[in-house]
């Protein structure tokens, strides 16, 4: 475990990097006990290391204490002498942790902790990161007070919705009229077919079956092969021991044709995957699936959340009603040549913007 040891407005600073969650001190791993979104959890650093690591790239968790305290973890990657957030392209959002309570001046420390530990590297990569989370301002505030140049981009768009009191009937009279109808229609025709099976599975051994009809069907259906074949089947794994995952199943004749993995952490629960028979679209198995998932979220769960995660598919605006930019950093240093060069490009590429003509309105 290598250590380095900073003074940052008189007060001592250890930054430790472990390769995995489980390498931390006990009293570090307790950070990610307080995660605020399920993308942060233990479930999820396991399943991505374990089956979604780019090449080249080697996981690093940056443990910051002060004072002998630990007040902080970055989950980061390791490109040679550079760095990078330890987000991957299933990533719907990425953040450092804080310790419980911490103050505000104590987070902006560890942020720029963080900021020179990162700095020699020239420039480090930030994605997934939400800019209306409370601590964005901060992590922005410890970069610059590091001397570091942070360079913002737009990401992706998530879609969501507060569903807080909702109850079925009133989450669905804010949908669209179209969508009402396919829906009561196509309950009504998978209703009234004896071989219909809405299933919900919590438990290893069912949701590993599960696991087997959603491969099934995504074999058949639209979905493009995985770039990380064995990504699902370990983060539904991982994900249900933790008891974070439960998965859905709809199936005619005892044979799967629509099947979705939700997870939900906080209140709120987010759709991973979703699959259905292309075959049968005529009786919308996905709407149905869909429709009966959010159903049972509704009735039998502690929903507060609808989330729809990254992309900006069609859909989803048809089940959630809100947009919310995702955006990453650019952290450059300003006197090394990649940082440097990123902070040029940045410029030319805001010269290069056309000028609102006078009096027009900005875009």
């Amino acid at each position: 475990m290598a250590t380095a040891t900073l003074r940052i407005s008189g007060q001592r600073v250890l930054i430790r990097e472990h390769v995995t969650p489980n390498d931390m001190p006990p009293d570090a791993r307790v950070l990610l006990d307080h995660a605020p979104s399920f993308f942060l959890t233990p479930a999820w650093w396991r399943a991505t290391i374990a089956a979604a690591m780019p090449p080249g790239a080697e996981p690093r968790f940056l443990s910051i204490f002060v004072q002998d305290q630990p007040v902080a973890l970055f989950p980061m990657l390791r490109l040679g002498r550079r760095w990078q957030g330890l987000t991957t392209l299933y990533t719907y959002r990425y953040a450092p942790l804080f310790a419980p309570a911490l103050t505000d001046p104590l987070r902006l420390l560890a942020c720029e902790a963080f900021g020179r530990f990162i700095r020699p590297g020239g420039v480090t990569r930030l994605d997934a990161l939400d800019p209306d989370a409370p601590d964005h301002v901060i992590l922005l505030a410890g970069l610059r007070r590091a001397g570091l140049v942070p360079l913002a981009f737009n990401h992706f768009g998530t879609w969501e919705e507060d569903v807080t009191g909702q109850d079925w009937d009133t989450y669905l009279s804010h949908r669209d009229g179209r969508l009402r109808e396919t829906i009561r229609r196509r309950l009504r025709d998978i209703r009234a077919r004896p071989d219909a099976r809405f299933s919900i599975l919590t438990n290893a051994p069912d949701i590993a079956a599960a696991t087997d009809a959603y491969e099934a069907v995504a074999a058949r259906s639209w979905k493009q092969p995985e770039p990380f074949p064995a990504f699902n089947r370990t983060l539904f794994r991982e994900s249900a021991h933790d008891g974070a995952l439960f998965m859905t199943r709809l199936t005619l004749d005892d044979r799967p044709v629509a099947v979705q993995a939700w997870a939900q952490h906080q209140g709120r629960a987010t759709v991973l995957k979703l699959v259905h028979d292309e075959d049968l679209a005529k009786l919308s198995p996905g709407t149905v699936l869909t429709a009966l998932s959010i159903q049972h979220l509704l009735r039998d769960r502690a929903l507060t959340h609808l989330d729809f995660g990254r992309g900006d598919n069609a859909y989803k605006k048809m089940w959630v009603r809100e947009r919310h930019q995702r955006t990453g950093l650019l952290v450059a240093t300003p006197w090394h040549p990649r940082g440097l060069a990123a902070i040029v490009r940045r410029g030319v590429a805001m010269g290069l913007r056309p000028k609102p003509r006078k009096g027009a309105l900005p875009p």
